[in-house]
């Protein structure tokens, strides 16, 4: 048998002794913070357990400590250890507040001395917490897993009462399921509860609770690692022996690395730490002195070479001449997941969350130990045949050193564990904090590791050599990247090694120590340790972009392969989905680092002047034969298929902001529309000018879909990528997209149900929606002008025929034109039914007026579909273009000079000067034009343009509508005067419409009147 193996002795046929009659050593805590109600609680169960049969024994010693809790100290006292090996069972009472350091001490101890065959029952007491899960039993923790027989009770210190946290080996009858770590402890209710000490002991004696005498108790040295573990090999673990182990049979491995055994094997273990043998560290600190000549720090220079030196042979002589650790170096991947299970003890910080982990846990929920960096580092291969990034170092002046990057210590590295950096860490990456991880210092690895800080007085958190991203040595970098990048918390290399490559593209991309000087001049002087750091970084980035393994999927599917060959697939998957493909859907900062990777699969390496030892390229033939058969169109459709993708995203994203807040208006949709259209009528109300001059050139659509999408940096820099052959060809398809959004799209949906719906209605949809065929294509103009005009009237119009219908109808009332005849000066189509003499009647009939004045309207103004009882214009909605030529014109310009105040009519007074104007049929206008403020005149042709089209929304809103309106202006002046008159007011301006006398009995009324005054 193994020697850190011990043969589990049968003892079902000792002799045993109730737990009330047990010979019961007590050891209590009373230390400063159990001061109250807690070492009151401490007294009363000492009292109450102790009381039995005359011929019970019960020790009690308590410990405490100037310094805090030390429950080691215990077992250094002779008599304490005699009495504890003697009694039948031992307790330890403590309020729990106990650093890890003195719970990993007191377990080690208690190995050591064979005390874990002595049955134990460890009692906290304190004050209830909310749940179980987050309460201080630290000290119980090592002892319940490595005894046999062991209980864990909690005591609350106000109340009294007693619960079951985890019961095994004869003390298992107290909690029959909570035998294991993986027991449910989100609630209080879940265990079993004694209301005082004594229901406690009755129940122990009910249940038949008894232990083994001490003379009858085997010695027992090794720890138990669980029932499974234990029936399957017979036998516990010596753990200090295991550790000093260079191999384990297979077959041990298997039983050691299952879930019960590893999870209790962690809580036991304690990291084995490598320390700086030959002084490195101590001679940096001698260089820190500034009082230092010259000659004194060449010789420490000198020393700290030699130290170096001296580091790394023993690193590689450990690897090299021990055959053994080169095979524990090959077991290290298969123990990959132990690692993480032991590290993940930092995470608990030894609170009853770790009796409720779950063996599957994913390794995300792991936490990561800086100590057990120098045990990956051990591993490490830092010899001279390693593919290394070498240059000279400003410390240790070594000429051909490995040199490092250095990740400083930030608050918010965590925020890479969200759920978004853990879907999509390419996009994660680009967060301006994350950018600041990286630290300016550019020395050897050798002299970084044995800096506390980095040379500019920055808390490190992890530090990179500067060697090949791949075997032993990946481990490491995997391990440091943990620590920095994501808070300590194992949520995966490949997501990590992702955020990884986008910082330190980032940093060589816009921070000023890293990135290429394109502007330096040939007399600026060359920053020598700038050029060093640029190539440390771009090496670095490039090895891990061609050593990281990840899923093909970019998924917690599918099988591993490398970074490249990933790429690969995400553009063959592109081919397959389309606007579905996994590459589309990511966003957008992420899909930029995307683009970015498949133009770096090319570039060679930069070289150092000191990597002669170096392949001349980081590119190695398995990457260039993936990366050749990538085509550059390729990309370029990718990124136009993005680009579709992303401007529905961004209106679909407005549309729901704007449907969640139950707006009537449809402003969402404004920055979108100028996309399309070249001029407006109102706001989101596009100008018809027939044809191509309706919509907008290519020239003119770049800036305004960069304005559309937003002020974001991500989205800035992706439209940076385009050509200007690219923007022009993407022009119409965009504005297609656009359109269809829009006029077509009734409420919010996410853009892949928008992509199919477009794709099966419309016939252009593949064209425009980035169809890998389609988009190497342009989009046929022809048919895009039919689409995007199509929500204007057809050029051939009925209205454009008649010529004697052009221009408008002057204001013969303050309400509008005439309602007895046409008020075209070429019409003369009369509304009512004249006398036997030709004479208007007294007064005609309303009805025949509205009648015979609809039917005229209809005539020479309807279009296909129109369908008006009164002949007035209908409400148009696109995409259906308007169903007439006319609008409401009159009542538009009545409306909006009625809300005008006094201050805002003056400016339109008429001031006697007259010239000329030219209405929109060519023709010269009879009526005198005031002479007001030009300013005022345009603001008031601007507001009667948004009443037409956006508040009254009739007919025909999409057609040029200012010459029109400034050709009523004077015909609306003279019926204001004749109004005011009439209403003896002296001041025009006075007049005040009253909507009342609109009704079109009082317009005949009126009209008649003007005719007996004529």
């Amino acid at each position: 048998m193994d020697c850190w193996k011990e043969k589990i002795t049968e003892a079902t046929n000792l002799p045993t002794v109730a737990f009330a009659a047990a010979k019961k050593f007590f050891a209590v805590d009373v230390s400063g913070s159990t001061h109250g109600w807690i070492i009151e609680a401490e007294g009363r169960l000492v009292e109450n357990l102790s009381v039995g049969t005359e011929n019970t024994i019960s020790h009690e010693t308590y410990w405490t400590s100037r310094a805090g809790t030390h429950p080691e100290c215990i077992l250094e006292h002779t008599k304490a250890l005699e009495q504890i090996r003697s009694s039948d069972m031992w307790l330890l009472l403590t309020d729990g507040a106990i650093d890890d350091r003195h719970v990993t001490r007191l377990t080690n101890r208690a190995n050591s001395l064979g005390l874990m065959d002595v049955p134990i029952i460890l009692i906290v007491v304190g004050y209830k917490s909310s749940n179980p899960r987050a309460t201080n039993i630290s000290i119980a923790i090592p002892f319940f897993v490595g005894a046999s027989n062991a209980a864990i009770l909690y005591q609350d210190a106000q109340f009294g009462d007693i619960f079951v946290v985890a019961a095994k080996g004869c003390f298992s009858a107290l909690c029959p399921h909570c035998n294991s770590l993986d027991e449910d402890l989100s609630n209080w209710s879940h265990l079993p509860r004694f209301a005082q000490e004594r229901v406690f002991s009755k129940q122990c004696e009910s249940l038949g609770i008894s232990v083994v005498r001490t003379q009858d108790r085997q010695g027992m040295r090794g720890a138990s690692l669980g029932p499974t573990y234990s029936s399957t090999t017979d036998c516990t673990v010596k753990v200090d022996t295991l550790l000093e182990q260079s191999q384990v049979h297979a077959q041990d491995l298997r039983h050691l690395l299952e879930d019960e055994a590893i999870n209790n094997l962690a809580i036991m273990l304690v990291a084995v730490k490598l320390e700086d043998l030959y002084g490195a560290g101590k001679i940096m600190m001698e260089m820190e002195k500034g009082d230092l000549t010259p000659e004194q720090m060449d010789l420490l220079r000198t020393q700290l070479r030699v130290a170096h030196s001296l580091n790394r042979s023993t690193y590689t002589q450990q690897m090299e001449s021990n055959e053994e650790a080169q095979i524990a170096t090959e077991l290290n991947r298969l123990i990959n997941k132990a690692l993480a299970l032991l590290t993940s003890l930092e995470k608990a910080g030894y609170t009853a969350e770790i009796l409720g982990r779950k063996s599957n846990r994913a390794m995300r929920a792991n936490k990561v130990q800086a100590e057990d960096a120098e045990t990956h580092l051990l591993a490490m291969d830092l010899s001279d045949k390693v593919d290394a990034f070498r240059s000279a170092c400003s410390i240790c002046a070594g000429e051909r050193e490995i040199m490092s990057i250095v990740l400083k210590r930030l608050d918010t590295a965590e925020d890479n564990t969200t759920d978004f950096a853990l879907n999509f860490p390419l996009a994660a990456g680009c967060n301006a904090r994350n950018i600041d991880l990286c630290s300016s210092q550019c020395i050897c690895f050798q002299c970084a590791i044995v800096c506390r800080k980095s040379i500019y007085q920055e808390e490190l958190a992890a530090i990179i050599p500067t060697v090949q991203y791949n075997g032993v040595n990946k481990r490491y970098i995997d391990h440091q990247l943990c620590l920095a990048v994501t808070a300590g918390l194992n949520t995966g290399a490949s997501g990590t090694a992702q955020i990884f490559m986008v910082i330190l593209d980032r940093v060589l991309e816009t921070k000023a120590w890293c990135k290429a000087n394109n502007t330096q001049s040939n007399d600026q002087a060359v920053d020598q340790e700038k050029i060093v750091r640029r190539q440390a970084f771009n090496w670095t980035l490039q090895s891990v972009l061609r050593g990281c393994e990840i899923r093909e999927t970019f998924s917690e599917i599918g099988p591993w392969v490398s970074y490249p060959q990933a790429l690969m697939w995400a553009l063959n998957d592109y081919e397959q989905a389309d606007l579905d493909s996994w590459i589309i859907q990511y966003p957008v900062s992420g899909f930029c680092q995307i683009i970015r990777w498949y133009g770096m699969m090319d570039e060679p390496l930069e070289l150092s002047r000191n990597m002669s030892n170096f392949s001349a390229y980081v590119l190695i033939s398995d990457i260039q034969e993936v990366m050749l058969t990538i085509k550059l169109d390729q990309v370029e459709i990718v990124t136009k298929a993005k680009l579709i993708h992303l401007v529905v995203a961004t209106m679909m994203n407005a549309l729901l902001c704007h449907q969640s807040q139950k707006q009537k208006s449809k402003e969402w949709f404004h920055p979108f529309i100028s996309l399309i259209y070249s001029g407006f009528n109102a706001p989101g109300i596009p100008r018809d000018m027939r044809g191509f001059e309706s919509i907008l050139s290519p020239t003119n659509f770049w800036p305004k879909l960069e304005d559309a999408l937003g002020d974001w940096p991500d989205v800035k820099r992706f439209l940076s990528i385009f050509s200007a052959k690219a923007r022009t060809e993407m022009c119409r398809r965009i504005q297609l997209v656009v359109f269809w959004v829009i006029f077509t799209q009734q409420g919010h949906t996410t853009p892949k149900t928008f992509f199919h719906i477009i794709a099966d209605r419309e016939p252009l949809g593949s064209v425009a929606l980035g169809k890998s065929a389609d988009l190497r294509h342009d989009a046929p103009q022809a048919s895009v002008l039919e689409v995007l005009t199509s929500i204007f009237r057809p050029q051939a119009s009925s209205t454009e025929v008649l010529p004697e219908h052009k221009g408008c109808p002057p204001f013969i009332s303050p309400f509008g034109a005439s309602v007895l005849h046409c008020g075209f000066e070429g019409c003369n189509v009369k509304f009512y039914d004249p006398q036997p003499d030709g004479n208007i009647a007294a007064i005609p009939d309303p009805n025949t007026v509205r009648q015979k004045r609809a039917q005229h309207l209809r005539e020479i103004f309807a279009e296909e579909g129109f369908a008006s009882e009164n002949g007035l214009p209908r409400p148009t909605e696109a995409p259906d273009a308007p169903t007439s030529s006319h609008y409401n014109l009159h009542r538009s310009i009545a409306r909006v000079w009625s809300r005008m105040d006094r201050t805002r009519r003056i400016c339109h007074t008429f001031t006697g000067n007259a010239h000329a104007h030219v209405t929109s049929n060519g023709l010269p206008s009879k009526e005198e034009v005031y002479d007001g403020d030009e300013r005022a005149l345009n603001a008031f042709v601007e507001e009667v343009m948004v009443e037409i089209c956006a508040k009254n929304g009739r007919g025909d809103i999409y057609r040029a509508l200012e010459d029109d309106i400034r050709g009523l202006i004077p015909s609306f002046r003279k019926a204001l005067r004749v109004a005011s008159g009439r209403a003896g007011l002296r001041d025009p301006l006075c007049y005040v419409h009253d909507w009342m006398e609109n009704s079109l009995e009082k317009k005949i009324e009126w009209e008649l009147s003007l005719e007996v005054d004529a």
